[in-house]
């Protein structure tokens, strides 16, 4: 997708989302959603540039499977999961799926790896059962972004823009630094249970999640172009 085309999707979600009048909350949604399509987008073109393959692996598995991510669908998602997290839900997560005690940790320490968990840790969860081709893929193609920090932030975010193909987008926006944030994209697994409910799953800690749910129609001002 061309960036001019970016763009003007990109207006006309705001239109979507301001007719009515914004909250600050729709607006941080808006920004998300935005981002999110934006990195989905970057993620399907990387996984299609040969000259970057090329460069990063002769495997010809790998190679076979990253034209299976390119043809997800990633331009048309049925719909998104935009999760909310406070930060420190980010560490009873690790502590949850590796059934430890609550990690004890100095709150510097804390900062550092709250910063450090992204959409590449959970999409590789999910991946790797999948075998070591589809781990190595999704990783190739996985990337972040960094953003000053979008008014009325006060929480971590992870979207699920839930694709027809083999593979949805994982993408997650964290506090990264002092008023900045930053955002990575995954591509995940579809398996056959659904990606939402093995993302559901393996997220659910305390049955306490506060998730957002948009179809396809309602973000298809922010692909289309």
């Amino acid at each position: 997708m061309k960036q001019k085309g970016l763009m003007a999707a990109v207006m006309a979600a705001a239109l979507l989302f301001t007719s009515c009048g914004e909250s600050p909350e729709k607006e941080l949604d808006q920004f998300l959603l935005r981002e999110g399509a934006s990195l989905t987008v970057q993620l399907e073109e990387l996984a299609g540039s040969e000259a970057y393959i090329d460069l990063m692996t002769g495997e010809e598995m790998i190679k076979a499977e990253l034209a299976v991510i390119k043809g997800s669908g990633f331009q048309a998602p049925k719909q998104v999961y935009l999760i909310a997290f406070p930060e420190n839900h980010w560490i009873e997560i690790l502590d949850q799926l590796t059934d430890r005690e609550p990690a004890e940790l100095p709150d510097n320490i804390r900062e550092v790896v709250n910063s450090r968990i992204n959409s590449t840790l959970f999409s590789s969860m999910v991946n790797a059962g999948y075998g070591t081709v589809t781990l190595a893929s999704a990783t190739l193609v996985s990337f972040g972004k960094s953003y000053p920090m979008p008014k009325g932030w006060q929480n971590n975010a992870l979207l699920l823009f839930e694709c027809e193909g083999d593979y949805s987008s994982l993408v997650s926006f964290t506090r990264t630094g002092d008023g900045v944030i930053s955002g990575y994209v995954s591509p995940l697994k579809n398996g056959d249970a659904g990606t939402w409910s093995s993302l559901e799953e393996l997220l659910d800690v305390d049955g306490s999640r506060q998730y957002s749910v948009y179809s396809g129609e309602d973000v298809a001002a922010l692909l289309a172009g």
